[in-house]
């Protein structure tokens, strides 16, 4: 149980100095000496327990924009079927902050 904790506790200050560091997961890791892999694991893991597993929240507008008629721009599939339409151009950094 010790091991577990020290782990935990080790991780989650690795994933607060990378936040602060403002470099990317795999710069980071390369700088700390950690695998992409588990770090990832353990960003995924101490995420704040109210983001939804899917990392999602639905939004309902009260009125419906035109825009939602047409089709969309860009439609990403996610691997358990949840579907992101965007009508509008989105920046990739975007798509990569929500996706990541």
């Amino acid at each position: 149980m010790q091991i577990k904790q020290e782990l935990h506790t080790s991780m989650s200050r690795h994933v607060r100095d990378w936040q602060m560091s403002g470099l990317s997961q795999i710069a980071y890791c390369q700088q700390a000496g950690i695998t992409f892999c588990k770090f990832n694991y353990w960003v995924r893991k101490l995420r704040p327990s109210s983001v939804s597993p899917g990392g999602f929240v639905t939004i309902k507008l009260e009125k419906q924009q035109q825009a939602a008629s047409l089709p969309p721009i860009i439609e990403l599939v996610l691997p358990n079927g949840t579907r992101l339409n965007f009508h509008q151009p989105v920046d990739p950094e975007y798509l990569k902050r929500i996706l990541y």
